[in-house]
């Protein structure tokens, strides 16, 4: 048995569970294949309509060279950009048919949902800091936006940028903004996460006009000032957050103990795919906002347990046509089939109410006992014209029900 450790190994792990950090284990897949049965990236994550290919390189753990320090970067960088090269080639090709994690098993590749790719290259090395489009040329042609990080850096962002939705919009605004005007230099990360992070609301808008998306300034100001405050350690009950993380983590249990959910004479299976379509959802939510809706989760729950009745928190957004429905419920483990039947009705009856396309519900216990498990309900279709139905969601909810723009992001 060999004393040498493989950098190479330890640096993909630490980069697997940095991106998993953020996006959560169950979007993240080591080593795909293709069709040939040959790797097409060191790590891949597809999340809703994106997918990152990321290829992670270390230098040999001893005496860096003095003589061109930048040697090993442009061989690794050139190296990596045409792995992911053909990465992407293969993915658009439909090369790339299946994927594998522990969560998960083996699923097949949502090929058909995935609209843009990024690509990140994450060098762990010793040098002084340079343009890698400079040192390479040849990464300008990459087939996809690509992005040249130290392993530094890269851990760095996916600590503080902890939900795919903050991440990614921070990708996406770099391809856009921050590469053409800032150039970033490898080692240097910093800088460009604190002008972003300062002139955030200006960037928003800025690519949303391009995009041809109505976003303004005003419109994600609280969102920017309230991730400034939690990059600052200034935002209080920054933990509550935790419990929507939870959530997402919990999203693929499979109780054996369960069956097909009973109402009247109707019988509800869960869907293959609900679980993947829950848990996006779910990690779509920022980090702020997840602070903000935890704190009103955390209230019902504790609500629910000094009343010893349900107790529940509302959201809607008419912008994204969603909703959720979250119920903390006293009734013991035996009567958990109340519960989800329960939870589906007023999921049913928030959707109907709130005339959006989407709806999630989330169910659990109620004080203490929080979180030992969950029931999700996901529904997606049309809204119908229901007076009945309307005037009976109206006579629960009444004017109950947080628009999600009143939450930070």
């Amino acid at each position: 048995m060999s004393f040498r450790i493989n950098i190479g190994d330890v640096a993909e792990d630490e980069v697997q569970r940095s991106v998993e950090s953020a996006f959560s284990p169950f979007f993240v897949f080591r080593s795909p294949p293709k069709k040939d049965r040959k790797e097409a990236t060191d790590v891949l994550v597809p999340w809703d309509d994106v997918a990152l290919l990321i290829e992670s390189k270390a230098q040999a753990l001893g005496p860096v060279s003095q003589r061109d320090p930048l040697n090993w970067p442009r061989k690794n960088l050139t190296q990596a950009a045409r792995q992911i090269k053909g990465a992407a080639r293969a993915i658009r090709d439909g090369r790339m048919t299946y994927m594998e994690n522990a969560l998960r098993g083996r699923v097949a590749f949502p090929s058909e949902a995935v609209n843009w790719l990024y690509g990140v290259i994450v060098v762990h090395h010793v040098s002084p800091p340079y343009d890698p489009f400079q040192l390479v040329p040849g990464l300008q042609q990459t087939t996809v936006p690509l992005h040249i990080l130290s392993f530094r850096d890269f851990c760095n962002l996916a600590y503080f940028l902890d939900t795919p939705a903050d991440l990614v919009n921070y990708l996406e605004e770099r391809t856009n903004v921050l590469l053409p005007t800032l150039k970033p230099r490898v080692h240097e990360e910093e800088r460009v996460f604190q002008y972003w992070l300062s002139n955030l609301e200006g960037l928003m808008a800025f690519r949303a006009e391009k995009l041809g998306e109505a976003c303004t300034e005003e419109d994600v100001r609280a969102y920017a000032e309230h991730l400034r405050r939690l990059w600052a350690g200034d935002l209080p009950e920054a933990g509550a957050g935790a419990i929507i993380d939870h959530m997402i983590e919990r999203a693929h249990e499979d109780d054996p103990d369960l069956g097909p959910l009973h109402v009247g004479e109707d019988i509800i299976e869960i869907q293959v795919g609900d679980p993947v379509r829950i848990a996006t959802a779910l990690s779509a939510i920022p980090r702020v906002r997840r602070i903000a809706l935890g704190r009103r989760y955390l209230s019902a729950i504790q609500r629910a347990a000094g009343r010893q009745d349900d107790a529940w928190h509302a959201n809607y957004s008419p912008k994204r046509s969603d909703c959720i429905f979250f119920l903390a419920s006293p009734l013991p483990i035996r009567k958990r089939e109340e519960r989800r039947r329960r939870l589906l009705v007023r999921t049913k009856m928030l959707k109907h109410y709130r005339r959006v396309r989407k709806a999630i519900g989330i169910a659990t216990e109620a004080g203490e006992d929080a979180g030992r498990s969950y029931d999700f309900v996901y529904l997606e279709s049309d809204p119908v014209e229901n007076e009945e139905a309307f005037l009976a969601a109206k006579a629960l909810f009444g004017e109950g029900g947080r628009l999600l723009s009143d939450e930070p992001g």
